[in-house]
């Protein structure tokens, strides 16, 4: 049994990010285990006081070799929860072409038509889906809201002081490249997150590339040639965004060898840039801290069959 992310582009395209697992196409991208943001992100401050509600859409494959009946609960590990979570459990539709999808929403505030949501914290509360054929899926609605009362605490002034006092920093990252071999590198890509934006960055071998229209992000194209090296790459790549991104103010950039840094302009905490295809090596050097308290809830999903 694994879950899966929605949201791809196509049926079994890769899709990466809970943000846009909003229903439609089934991806390829399973849900990363025991992460925290792997549904939900941390709770800023602004959502908590307006009390905004989160939905996410995900799938879920029986991988077990025959049918199954699993339920599923989840278990919320936070001292002082602020959150509550609901499921609903729904069936999958498949198109003319034989791709499977769920119901699409517009954005994450808005609610899937076909689901009705259980709260199904604990065992004793678990949700059976029905029976799942090998290698079939059911859909999995997930809604977190938000606890006024409890928010209200977590605000207060002497739980501000005692458990979230920090400077405000950006963030910084590096990005390690590697060498082209025979046009390895060729339409391959990375994905690049600021405070404001959404880009990926990919690569045109001598003319031959194939841009990747990765949805959602803008495209920053970068020329290489066969077999340049890693220290190549990483300068060519270094132009490119000192040209384009850096003049709008979104980071500034320094590079020794085939490592590029980015510091960003703005403080505040990010999303991460993924080395996708291109092989490359990103690490956040410094998380980024902004002026406002975000709250993370430790949510544990259970699943049993």
């Amino acid at each position: 049994m694994r879950l899966f992310y929605t949201g791809a582009t196509e049926y079994l395209g890769e899709q990466k990010s809970p943000r846009l697992s909003l229903g439609g196409f089934i991806s390829s991208s399973p849900l990363p285990n025991d992460i925290l943001n792997g549904i939900f992100g941390s709770i800023s401050d602004y959502k908590a006081v307006n009390g905004l509600k989160e939905v996410r859409g995900v799938v879920l494959r029986n991988e077990t070799g025959g049918d199954a009946t699993p339920s599923i609960w989840y278990k919320n590990n936070s001292s002082d929860p602020i959150t509550n979570i609901r499921m609903s459990i729904v069936s999958v539709a498949v198109d003319n072409c034989g791709n499977f999808y769920i119901e699409s929403i517009q954005n994450e505030q808005a609610s899937p038509v076909s689901a009705s949501f259980t709260d199904n914290r604990g065992e004793d509360n678990k949700i059976t889906m029905p029976t799942i054929p090998d290698d079939g899926y059911v859909g999995i609605w997930i809604e977190r809201r938000i606890n006024a009362n409890a928010v209200k605490n977590a605000l207060s002034c002497d739980n501000l002081y005692a458990k979230h006092i920090s400077a405000p920093l950006p963030e910084t990252l590096t990005i390690q490249s590697v060498a082209d071999s025979s046009s390895s590198l060729n339409s391959k890509y990375w994905n690049l997150n600021t405070k404001n934006e959404s880009f990926y960055i990919w690569y045109d071998v001598d003319g031959a590339g194939v841009n990747p229209q990765i949805a959602g992000r803008e495209g920053i194209r970068v020329s290489v040639s066969a077999n340049d090296t890693a220290e190549t790459v990483a300068g060519n790549t270094n132009s490119k965004l000192n040209e384009i991104l850096v003049p709008r103010g979104e980071f500034t950039t320094s590079i020794l060898t085939d490592t590029i840094t980015l510091t960003m302009s703005e403080n505040g905490p990010l999303e991460d840039s993924t080395a996708e295809n291109s092989g490359f090596t990103i690490n956040v050097t410094q998380e980024g801290v902004d002026n406002s308290l975000e709250l993370v809830e430790d949510i544990d999903i259970f699943i049993s069959y």
